[in-house]
């Protein structure tokens, strides 16, 4: 299941009554895309959602930068990235053997 910051309680635990492999909590409010996040709110929505599931946490959108992923560390146990790395993609479209080196050495600067 997905939940975003404004899920309700409600929403928490039906989600959490599915007994999923992962909750994919929604990092932002609005649409995918590279953005700046609101630390503490994440992490209070975060903390609120660990409380309800025993479900890993994959938090997932708008996270783009190797300090946010270290943010939240603690919180979460895993995060996706799409938006930053198909900008990469897009980047390198001309130059593709140049492509796996760079999206390697990104990934592992935004590993946990």
């Amino acid at each position: 299941p997905m939940l975003a910051p404004s899920s309700t309680l409600s929403r928490v635990q039906m989600a959490a009554e599915l007994d999923p492999a992962f909750i994919y909590c929604v990092s932002v409010r609005g649409v995918t895309g590279l953005r700046s996040l609101p630390e503490m709110e994440i992490k209070d929505y975060l903390q609120k959602v660990r409380r309800v599931s025993t479900a890993p946490l994959a938090l997932g959108f708008g996270i783009s930068q190797p300090e946010q992923v270290r943010a939240f560390r603690e919180q979460a146990d895993g995060v996706v990235i799409g938006s930053a790395l198909a900008q990469i993609i897009e980047e390198y479209e001309s130059r593709p053997a140049l492509l796996p080196g760079i999206l390697e050495k990104r990934c592992q600067a935004l590993k946990l």
